[in-house]
């Protein structure tokens, strides 16, 4: 059939515009690959075939559009008869899950069952049946297609076949990152799912094309808060922590920080999320996205492998140097700096971490604390311990590292000698009954062991 011309100009306004988008978003995305910073493209994926094509079925602003998203998922998936094909999905009795190989649970499914599921969960959601949700047994049920390849360059180099490679056809790549493209994947939420916090070695740009998702990152300089499993494991890009439900006690260096940025994306949304950075990502249910990951620098420089020892060594020697320079600054940092809210302060010094110190020693954090306070941060600490937890101050004194007791005992003795007046005199004596309470039949062992330093 013939086309008008009046069609043949709508389609040259629409590539047109594609390519003006294109340019743009390829010059920004330079920028921020450059800056190692992510960044939120808002919509900028709406021009793509793949809402054009869903308009066939409903689009983004339908109210039913997760259950138009399916159907398009249905028609794509099984262009032809006979197309069905195997998929493995994670499954999980929570909206968690966990990308560790020891927590990952993995069930082979079809593809037309899985996205028969999809498909009631939208249609769930469009009646907003609660009583049907609720007799429904499979309500307890979470499965979340992860990571599944529409493209492996390196795969498909060596003659793999994709069932879904047409699909790419649906995306626009950005022309910047196409050389250095390594996969891109499908990722779909039955119901709401929950990553666990981790990082990628790529660079990565994430597209909704359906629901919604939050993503919550971490500055990869915060690594060595964020507790990450052992490299020797197989999942050394996951963190141990549920940041739905952090455990200060067993984790606190956690309380040092917090998330770089936070981004809420909807249907169209690029986000752009650069190698290394953490990230934990919260879906609603009927979620699709599509995601590029591409090489990044420290990919680029270890693709060869010819020099991997070299670079691993350059980067262990930097990286401690860096440490070292860190905490010898911190323990020489300006007394009226703010060390923490009295809080989490409080619950690291109970807790029995240890950490490098400036020469490779290992010392408790409490003690890392302790020598950053001036007198009154301490003297403010001591008394909360004194009032709420004298049991921790005991311990921390009687059976902690000489060294505690010594910065305390140093501190003191530098106030009471920097303020030497009947006003410091009376300050210090009420301190030293309150202090000294704590102790009861061990005050004289406390005080000579304080003497002694």
């Amino acid at each position: 059939m013939k086309r008008n011309h009046k069609d043949q100009s709508n389609d040259s306004l629409d590539q047109k515009k594609r390519k003006l988008v294109g340019r743009d978003f390829n010059f920004e995305l330079n920028q921020q690959i450059n800056d190692n910073s992510p960044k939120l493209f808002s919509g900028i994926a709406l021009n793509w075939p793949w809402f054009e094509g869903l308009k066939e079925f409903g689009d983004e602003k339908s109210e039913n559009y997760e259950l138009s998203t399916c159907l398009f998922l249905k028609k794509l998936f099984h262009a032809m008869e006979g197309d069905e094909f195997d998929m493995d999905v994670s499954f999980s009795n929570s909206p968690s899950f966990f990308g560790t190989l020891r927590q990952n649970r993995m069930v082979s499914l079809s593809s037309s069952v899985f996205l028969d599921s999809l498909e009631n969960s939208a249609r769930s959601l469009q009646s907003k049946s609660i009583k049907q949700q609720k007799e429904n047994p499979e309500e307890d049920i979470h499965l979340y297609l992860c990571q599944f390849p529409i493209l492996q360059v390196k795969e498909r180099e060596e003659g793999k076949d994709f069932p879904l490679s047409h699909v790419v056809d649906y995306f626009d790549i950005p022309s910047s990152i196409s050389p250095l493209l390594n996969s891109i994947n499908v990722w779909m939420s039955v119901k709401e799912t929950r990553s666990n916090l981790h990082y990628d070695v790529s660079n990565n740009l994430l597209c909704i094309l359906s629901g919604n998702k939050k993503v919550t990152l971490f500055h990869p300089n915060q690594t060595s808060y964020l507790y990450p499993e052992s490299i020797t494991g197989g999942s050394g890009n996951h963190s141990r922590i549920d940041l739905h439900s952090v455990d200060l006690q067993k984790f606190p260096l956690f309380s040092l920080v917090s998330p770089s940025a936070s981004f809420d994306c909807k249907p169209g949304d690029v986000l752009f999320i650069p190698e290394g950075w953490w990230h934990q990502v919260d879906s609603s249910p009927c979620t699709v996205a599509t995601n590029f990951w591409w090489k990044g620098e420290v990919e680029k420089m270890v693709d060869s492998g010819s020099s991997n020892a070299f670079h691993a060594r350059y980067l262990m020697e930097s990286l401690l140097n860096e440490e070292k320079r860190k905490i010898v600054k911190e323990l020489r940092g300006k007394e009226d700096e703010p060390i923490l809210p009295l809080g989490p302060l409080i619950q690291l010094l109970k807790s029995k971490e240890m950490m490098r110190g400036p020469f490779e020693d290992e010392i408790s954090i409490a003690c890392w604390i302790f020598s950053r306070m001036d007198f009154k941060q301490m003297k403010e600490v001591l008394l909360y311990l004194v009032k709420n937890d004298p049991a921790s101050l005991e311990s921390l004194i009687m059976e902690g590292e000489d060294i505690i007791t010594e910065t305390i005992t140093q501190k003191m003795e530098e106030y009471e000698n920097q303020n030497g007046n009947n006003e410091i005199e009376n300050e210090m004596e009420e301190f030293y009954n309150d202090f000294f309470s704590v102790f009861k039949e061990e005050r004289g062992k406390v005080t000579e062991l304080m003497l002694d330093k």
